[in-house]
């Protein structure tokens, strides 16, 4: 026969044992939060680094978009250079012309302003052939 003092000790050990069992299964809800809580950071890391690779691949593509936009911007601008220096070399030679020309003009004003002041006695009608004769050594006269 069980003794009322062996059923106080069973009530007892039954009473730990179910509190042990509380504290298990709470441990348990706890752990299993716990989890579910990780398992959701784990799904959102996994999220934010899918998207971040998207994100990285198009930032790749825009960047190599403009290292080719850089390369025929250089193109262009080698091009626009060579053709800039040819024009300053074009313009050289057009101002050493003008200058020439300057030259050959203020020539041509000294002999038109010799002439405009050659002496009228120097010129003479020939009435009897018609024809005008203009007395002068030489060129340089003029």
């Amino acid at each position: 026969m069980i003794l009322v003092g062996e059923v106080d000790e069973f009530q007892t050990q039954f009473r730990m044992v179910q509190q042990k069992l509380s504290e298990a299964e709470a441990a348990l809800n706890a752990a299993r939060q716990d989890r579910s809580s990780k398992d959701q950071l784990a799904t959102d890391g996994q999220k934010k680094c899918q998207e971040l690779s998207g994100e990285l691949r198009k930032v790749e593509s825009e960047r190599d978009e403009h290292k080719q936009q850089a390369s025929q911007l250089q193109q262009r601008m080698n091009v626009t250079m060579q053709q800039v220096a040819m024009l300053q070399t074009e313009l050289q030679d057009k101002q050493s012309q003008l200058t020439s020309t300057q030259v050959r003009l203020k020539q041509v004003r000294q002999i038109i302003l010799k002439l405009k002041y050659f002496s009228i006695s120097n010129i003479f009608y020939d009435c009897n052939e018609n024809e005008t004769y203009y007395l002068f050594a030489s060129w340089e006269d003029l």
